[in-house]
Order: structure tokens, then sequence, then C-alpha cells
């Protein structure tokens, strides 16, 4: 069985409380996406697929990693869970980015001032 048939199983009856997001890494802006969830969870991507749910990123498909995405879809049936989605588009990962650029500016400019001594 695949990961993706699996995942269908799984998410049978629970449909209306958990929402899935498919995406394929080929359409436009999709990789960029998996780039930016990558990042927030401390991953590789270095296989397929990559499945984000809750606040764990299962990688690949073999026995351990359908035991993680049982457990997963499990936790948040019960215990209910953030979509990932949120990481990126809710602020949290915007908010990194003006961090990091806010960072930068602030390095450019005591390096233009420490020029200038």
């Amino acid at each position: 069985m695949t990961m993706e048939g699996l995942l269908d199983d799984l998410l049978v009856g629970h449909e209306a409380d958990v929402v899935v997001a498919r995406y394929e890494i080929n359409a436009p802006g999709s990789s960029s996406l998996l780039w930016k969830l990558a990042a927030h969870y401390g991953i590789v991507a270095t296989q397929v697929p990559v499945i984000f749910i809750g606040d764990q990123a299962i990688i690949g498909a073999g026995r351990a990693q359908e035991f993680n995405l049982r457990t997963a879809v499990d936790d948040c049936v019960q215990l209910g869970c953030p979509s990932p989605l949120e990481y990126v588009e809710g602020g949290k990962a915007v908010l990194n980015d003006l961090l990091i650029v806010g960072a930068f500016i602030g390095v450019f400019i005591a390096l233009l001032i420490f020029q200038g001594l």
C-alpha cells in the first residue's frame, strides 16, 4: 500500500476533523512551499513522499513511516493538531523571514558604520 493510500484509509470517517492538502512537487509554488515547510520542521526532503501532519514531518515510505503516519493521524483525530500551512501562511514563517531580514539589515548598517570610522 502506498503512503497516500494509507492516509486515505486512516482518514475514513474523519474527513470533517482532519483536512488534507495535497501538492505535487511539479505544480507551481509547490517546491517553494516544500522548502519553507522543510526549513520550519528542520528536515531535508531527500525522498518522497514528504508528509507534514501537525508538528511532525514524515519523509519517504516504509514500515517506520507507516507507523509514524498512523500515530500522527490518530493524535490529530484524538487531540487535534495545527495545520502545517499555518507555519507559512499564518504569519509564523513571515515573522521569521522578517526577523532574518531585519537582522541582515542591522548587520549591513553596522558594517557601514564601522567602515566609516
